[in-house]
C-alpha cells in the first residue's frame, strides 16, 4: 500500500481567470491553474497544455512544481468561459497567456512550453511565433496542424495539412480507427511546415514519442521534425518510450530538461534507463514471472489466489441459497480471473517486447558509449566548417569592400568630373552674365538715346506748336490789318464821297451864291448906280474871292491832310503787309524746315524703334536663353545634387553594410570564441543567456542622413536638413516627426523589452526641455514599435501607440535632440535633427 502525492505540501495552487491585458475587451480570459513553489522567486516558468480533449489537466505539473518551477496548466477550450470548439481558438490567446505569466513578479521572461498530443503539435507552432519561448517539449505530437485540429491566426486559418479524402489509408484495429498512415500521407500546403528558422537560436526542442501510439505516428513525426531542425541549425533531442513508461519518464526527464534549458548553455543528448515497475495482484493461486534487465533492475509479477469454502450436508434452505450465491460468485470470479490471465499474458508479451527493446537500447547505449567523444569531434568539425565559412565570408566581405572602395573611387572621380563641369558651367554662366550686362548697358544707352530723341522731338513739337500759335497770331494780325485796310479803303471812299459831296455842295453853294450875286447884282443894278454897282460888285467879288480862297485853303488843307493820312495808312498797310509776308515766308520756311527735320526725326525714330524692337527681341531671346541656361544649369545642379546625395546615400549604405559586416565579423569572432570555450569543456563557463546578452550588448546602431532641397530659379535659396540616430541596445528611436506630432521607438530584438519609467527628453535650442515618462511596467514587444503622439495628434492604444497629454506638440526648431534614458538615467538611444536655410 503506497500513496502518491500529486502536489508538494508547500506548493501554492492559484486558479486563474484573468483578462490580459486589462483592456483586452471581448478577448477570452487567460484561464488555468498556477502552481507556485515557496519563496519570492523569480522562478523558471513552464506552461503545460493538453490536446484535442480540451479542458484543464493538472497531472504533469506535479514533477515540476516540486522542483522549483512555476507551472501554468493552461486551458484553451472546453473549460469555463473558453470556446467550446478547438477550431475557434485564436493564437492571440496564447500570446496573452505568455504576457500574463511573464508579468508576474515571481516569474522570468524565459518560457518553457510543454504539450501532449495536439498540444505537442501546437507548442511547435507557438515557438515560431513567440521569441519568449526558450524550450519546448512535445509529447506524442505531430509535425503539422490539420483541418481537424488547428488554431486561428487573426481570425483566419493558417496553412495546414489536408488529409486525403479517398480513404485508402484508413485502418481499424479492434473497431478503433488508426490514423498513422493518414498522418504519414497528409498533404502539406505551402507554409504548413513550421518555420524553425524564425525561432531563436537558443531555443531547445525535445520530442517524446510512444512506441505503441496508433493514433499518431509520433516516431515518424519526430524524425521529420528532427531533420528540419537539423537543417535550421537548432538543437534538439528525442526519446521513444512505451505509453506506460512515458508518464514516469516525464516526471524525471522533464524537470531535468527544463532545468538544463533554464541554466545551461550547452547541449547534451541523453538516454535514461527505464525505471522498474513492481505490480502485485492477489488471487487464489500464486504464480511468479520474472525477468532480469541488463541494467541491474528487475520486474516481478506475482499472482496469488486466496479463498475457499466448505459445504456441510446439514445445510438449511438459507445455506443452500448462500451456496448457490457463492457458486455464482465463484463462477464470476473465475471468468474475471480468466480475463485477468488473458490480460496477464498480453502484459507478459509486452514485457518481453520491452525487454527486447531494452536490450536493443542497451546495445545502442554501449554503441553511444563507444562513440563517446566522436560527437564532440563532429561538432568540432562542424564549427570548424562554420569557422571556415565565416573566414570565407570575411574574405568575400574584404573583396566586396575593395570593390566598394573601387566603386567609391570611381564615383569620386565622377563627382570630380561633375564638379569640374559645374565649375565650367559656372564660368559659362559668368561669361553669359557679363555679356548680358554688356547687352543691358547697350540697351540702357539706346533707351537713353531714345529718351533724348523723344525729348528733342517733344521740344520740336513744342516749338512747332509755338510757331503755329505765332503764325495764328500773325494771321489774326494780318486779318485785322486787312480788315483795317478795307476799313480805311471804305473810309477813303467815304471821304472821297464826302469830298465829292462837299465839292458838289460847294458847286451848289457857288451856284447858289452866283445866283444870289446875280440876283443882288440885278437888284443892285436896278436899285443903284453904276458906282454902287461897281462898289458892291467889287466888294462882292472880293468877298467871293475871300470865301473862295478860304474855301480853297480849307479844301486844300483837308485834301492834303486826307491824302497824307491816306498815304500814311497805305504805307503802314504796305509795310505791315510786307512785314507779315516776310514773317509768313519765314514761318513757311521754318515750317518746311521743321517738317523736313520732323520727317528726318520720324525716319530716325522709326529706325531707332526698329533697332529697339530688334534689341528688345534680342534681349528677350537672351533672357529666354538665359532662363533656359539657368534652368539647364539648375537642372544640372539638381541632377548633380541628387546624384551626390544618391552617391552619399549609397556610400552611407555601403558604410553601414561594411559596419554591419564588421559587426557580424566581430559577432562571429565572439561566437567562435564561445564555441571554442564550449568545445574545450571549461568548467566555469557562462550560461548561453549571458553569452548571448554579451554579444547583443556589444551591438549598437549609428545612422546619419542629410537632406538638401532643390535650388529655386531666380534666387539661390537652399535648405539643408540632417538627422543622426544611435542606440545602445535593442530599443532605438526610429523616427521623429519634424513638426513634433509624434515619436516612434522600435525594438529590434526578438524578445520583449520592459521600458516602464523610461524617459524621453527633447531639447530644442532656445526653448524649454520636454520630458515624457513611459507608464510603469510598459513592455515594448519584440520586433515591434510604439508611437508616442502629442496631445490631440493620435489615439491612445497601448502597446502600439501612446498619447502625451501634457503637450500639444513635442516642439520644433533648427537644432533638436531627442534622448531616451532608462530607469537608472543611462542614455540608451538618441536622435538629433538640424536644419538650415540659405
Amino acid at each position: 500500500m503506497f500513496r502518491r502525492r500529486l502536489m508538494y505540501p508547500t506548493v501554492q495552487r492559484i486558479e486563474v481567470e484573468e483578462s490580459f491585458p486589462p483592456d483586452a475587451g471581448a478577448r477570452p480570459k487567460v484561464t488555468g491553474t498556477i502552481f507556485k513553489p515557496p519563496g519570492t522567486g523569480p522562478f523558471p516558468t513552464i506552461i503545460d497544455i493538453s490536446g484535442t480533449g480540451g479542458g484543464l489537466n493538472e497531472q504533469k505539473r506535479a514533477a515540476l512544481d516540486s522542483r522549483g518551477f512555476v507551472v501554468l496548466c493552461l486551458a484553451f477550450f472546453k473549460y469555463k468561459s473558453l470556446p467550446e470548439d478547438l477550431l475557434t481558438v485564436e493564437l492571440q490567446y496564447f500570446e496573452d497567456a505568455i504576457n500574463y505569466i511573464t508579468s508576474l513578479p515571481y516569474t522570468r521572461d524565459r518560457i518553457v512550453f510543454q504539450g501532449v498530443s495536439f498540444g505537442g503539435t501546437l507548442v511547435m507552432f507557438l515557438t515560431t511565433k513567440f521569441p519568449k519561448i526558450k524550450a519546448v517539449c512535445s509529447i506524442n505530437g505531430s509535425f503539422a496542424m490539420d483541418q481537424f485540429a488547428h488554431v486561428r491566426v487573426n481570425g483566419k486559418c493558417p496553412p495546414i495539412g489536408i488529409f486525403k479524402a479517398d480513404g485508402a489509408h484508413v485502418k481499424f484495429l479492434n473497431d478503433l480507427m488508426v490514423y498513422t498512415d493518414m498522418v504519414r500521407n497528409i498533404e502539406l500546403g505551402e507554409g504548413a511546415d513550421f518555420e524553425f528558422k524564425e525561432t531563436s537560436l537558443v531555443t531547445a526542442f525535445r520530442f517524446v514519442s510512444a512506441l505503441d501510439d496508433l493514433s499518431t505516428p509520433t516516431i515518424y513525426a519526430n524524425s521529420y521534425l528532427s531533420a528540419r531542425l537539423r537543417d535550421a541549425g537548432r538543437k534538439f533531442e528525442g526519446f521513444s518510450k512505451p505509453t506506460a513508461a512515458i508518464q514516469v519518464f516525464m516526471e524525471k526527464a522533464s524537470s531535468n530538461f527544463c532545468l538544463k534549458e533554464m541554466s545551461e548553455s550547452e547541449y547534451r543528448s541523453s538516454i535514461s534507463v527505464r525505471p522498474t515497475f513492481n505490480r502485485t495482484l492477489h488471487s487464489q493461486s500464486t504464480a511468479t514471472y520474472g525477468s532480469t534487465i541488463s541494467s541491474g533492475t528487475s520486474r516481478t509479477l506475482k499472482i496469488t489466489e486466496i479463498g475457499g469454502s466448505t459445504l456441510t450436508s446439514g445445510m438449511s434452505p438459507f445455506g443452500g441459497h448462500a451456496a448457490s450465491a457463492i457458486r455464482e460468485s465463484r463462477t464470476r470470479e473465475k471468468k474475471e480471473m480468466s480475463e485477468l490471465n488473458d490480460r496477464l499474458a498480453s502484459y507478459i508479451e509486452k514485457v518481453r517486447f520491452l525487454e527486447a527493446q531494452n536490450r536493443k537500447m542497451e546495445k545502442d547505449l554501449d554503441l553511444l558509449r563507444g562513440k563517446w567523444g566522436h560527437d564532440s569531434t563532429s561538432v568540432k568539425v562542424m564549427f570548424e566548417t562554420e569557422l571556415r565559412t565565416a573566414k570565407e565570408l570575411i574574405a568575400d566581405s574584404d573583396k566586396e569592400r575593395a570593390q566598394l572602395e573601387d566603386q567609391i573611387r570611381k564615383l569620386t572621380e565622377e563627382l570630380n568630373n561633375y564638379r569640374n563641369k559645374m565649375h565650367e558651367a559656372e564660368r559659362g554662366a559668368d561669361v553669359t552674365r557679363k555679356e548680358l550686362d554688356n547687352v543691358l548697358g547697350k540697351l540702357g544707352a539706346l533707351e537713353a538715346e531714345i529718351e533724348l530723341l523723344k525729348r528733342r522731338i517733344s521740344l520740336m513739337e513744342d516749338t512747332i506748336a509755338y510757331l503755329k500759335r505765332e503764325n495764328h497770331k500773325m494771321m489774326d494780325n494780318l486779318h485785322h490789318s486787312r480788315n483795317a485796310v478795307e476799313q480805311e479803303t471804305l473810309n477813303r471812299i467815304d471821304y472821297q464821297n464826302q469830298v465829292q459831296t462837299l465839292l458838289e455842295e460847294c458847286d451848289f453853294i457857288k451856284r447858289i451864291h452866283d445866283s444870289e450875286i446875280h440876283d443882288l447884282l440885278a437888284m443892285a443894278s436896278r436899285d443903284t448906280t453904276v458906282e454902287n454897282r461897281e462898289y458892291f460888285k467889287n466888294e462882292l467879288s472880293s468877298a467871293i474871292r475871300d470865301i473862295r480862297s478860304e474855301y480853297d485853303h480849307v479844301n486844300n488843307t483837308h485834301r492834303t491832310d486826307i491824302e497824307s493820312w491816306y498815304k500814311l495808312k497805305v504805307q503802314e498797310i504796305h509795310t505791315q503787309a510786307s512785314r507779315n509776308s516776310l514773317e509768313q515766308n519765314y514761318a513757311r520756311e521754318e515750317v518746311k524746315r521743321l517738317r523736313t527735320t520732323l520727317g528726318d526725326m520720324r525716319g530716325k525714330m522709326a529706325d531707332l524703334e526698329g533697332r529697339n524692337l530688334l534689341l528688345e527681341k534680342q534681349v528677350e531671346d537672351l533672357n529666354y536663353q538665359m532662363e533656359e541656361d539657368m534652368r539647364t544649369y539648375e537642372q544640372s545642379l539638381n541632377d548633380k545634387d541628387s546624384s551626390i546625395n544618391k552617391l552619399r546615400d549609397e556610400s552611407k549604405i555601403l558604410m553601414v553594410e561594411l559596419q554591419m559586416l564588421i559587426d557580424t565579423k566581430q559577432t562571429l569572432d565572439a561566437e567562435i570564441v564561445i564555441y571554442r570555450k564550449m568545445l574545450d569543456g571549461e568548467e566555469n563557463r557562462a550560461g548561453l543567456r549571458q553569452l548571448v546578452e554579451q554579444v547583443v550588448k556589444t551591438t549598437s546602431i549609428h545612422q546619419t542622413k542629410e537632406i538638401e532641397s532643390l535650388r529655386v530659379l531666380k534666387g539661390e535659396t537652399t535648405s539643408h536638413s540632417s538627422y543622426s540616430r544611435s542606440a545602445k541596445g535593442n530599443v532605438s528611436i526610429q523616427e521623429v516627426e519634424p513638426t513634433g506630432k509624434f515619436i516612434i521607438l522600435e525594438n529590434i530584438a526578438r524578445r520583449d523589452e520592459n521600458i516602464g519609467d523610461w524617459k524621453l527628453r527633447r531639447k530644442i535650442a532656445g526653448k524649454r526641455e520636454i520630458v515624457y515618462t513611459f507608464p510603469r511596467e510598459f513592455v515594448l514587444r519584440a520586433q515591434k514599435n510604439v508611437k508616442i503622439f502629442a496631445r490631440g495628434q493620435g489615439i491612445h492604444s497601448p502597446p502600439d501607440s501612446l498619447v502625451f497629454d501634457l503637450e500639444d506638440s513635442f516642439g520644433t526648431g533648427n537644432d533638436v535632440v531627442t534622448t531616451l534614458y532608462n530607469k537608472e538615467g543611462e542614455e540608451r538611444a538618441s536622435h538629433s535633427q538640424r536644419a538650415s536655410h540659405n
